[in-house]
């Protein structure tokens, strides 16, 4: 007889599943509080005081999951505490991420604009730039979301929440996600540059450095429209492969010239910033998911469809009768 459990059965290896992201975003909170402990600039004390509270509150949340798997993992791992922990750690970051990364708070990222003066863009010694201020706490602050991400993504999987819908959904599925939320970051870098640096009322919005930001906004723009909408028809159902070339081959196209317009010479994301790497980030994954489109269009190679429906085995219907 079958147990009226409402969980779906685990395997024993799901019960240290998610140990390593625990872990990992344990660590990274722990990196990301020290580093941002030991930076003396404290200009911002309302700001300090929230990320402090974030990156602690993370590493108890965080350790005692990590904890609880070892002393009592078949209570905890896929359980409510877990989600509850999981949900607990999503919230504090979803708020604490946009105020590290803000270069007015000059936390992650900060404002290294010198002497910028915005009558006088013509001179190529004025450069405005955004860049990293603390290393560390800026990659351990992008590493303990996407651990959190992660251990969203694969509880929700686990707990079997549209689980016909994933598992149906085409192998680019994920890529098109990836390069929405890389869409996404390069729309709002460019369109902070920009309200920064170019949306004054002196007459530089003509000028080099800002006619690159306008170029950069519409490739966050388009992107994230284009790459969302790929998405949503990813994950309803198989996106005609057709569209799914052309719209890949578009996007490769506008970010091959947002790479080389942005990210070199006078480009605004010419610094290590969350706009530089947004940036690259769409370039390649656009890369990625053009390269599969081809290779399914004109090699035949499609994997979803060709996970034949599960077995239909010989039919064994005459079992011995007693």
């Amino acid at each position: 007889m079958m147990s009226a459990t409402t969980l779906p059965e685990t395997d024993p290896s799901s019960t240290r599943n998610r140990f390593s992201e625990w872990v990992a975003l344990a660590v990274f909170s722990a990196v990301a509080l020290g580093a941002h402990e030991s930076d003396d600039d404290d200009n911002n004390e309302k700001e300090d005081k929230w990320i402090t509270a974030v990156t602690s509150m993370t590493i108890c949340v965080a350790s005692l999951s990590v904890l609880a798997h070892f002393l009592f993992a078949e209570r905890f791992v896929a359980q409510a505490p877990e989600a509850i922990a999981v949900l607990i750690v999503a919230v504090v970051w979803a708020g604490g991420l946009p105020v590290i990364m803000n270069p007015d708070n000059g936390l992650g990222q900060r404002d290294d604009t010198v002497s910028f003066d915005s009558t006088n863009t013509t001179d190529p010694s004025f450069k405005p730039e955004i860049i990293v201020a603390n290393a560390n706490l800026y990659f351990s602050s992008w590493g303990a979301f996407i651990a959190i991400l992660y251990i969203v993504g694969n509880m929700a999987h686990e707990a079997n929440l549209g689980t016909d819908v994933l598992r149906r959904a085409p192998p680019k599925t994920t890529l098109w996600y990836t390069l929405c939320a890389a869409s996404f970051v390069v729309m709002v870098a460019s369109s902070r540059f920009f309200h920064t640096f170019c949306g004054t009322d002196n007459e530089d919005d003509g000028s080099e450095i800002c006619k690159r930001t306008k170029f950069g906004i519409c490739i966050g723009v388009f992107g994230t429209l284009f790459a969302s909408g790929l998405s949503i028809m990813s994950t309803m159902g198989r996106p005609p492969l057709m569209v799914e070339t052309g719209v890949s081959f578009l996007l490769i196209v506008m970010y091959s010239f947002g790479v080389a317009y942005l990210t070199f010479k006078t480009g605004p994301a010419t610094a290590i910033s969350n706009f530089y790497f947004s940036t690259w980030a769409g370039f390649v994954i656009s890369l990625l998911t053009f390269g599969k489109s081809v290779k399914e269009l004109f090699l035949g190679e499609d994997v979803t469809e060709n996970v034949s429906p599960a077995p239909t085995a010989p039919t064994v219907t005459e079992a011995p009768k007693v």
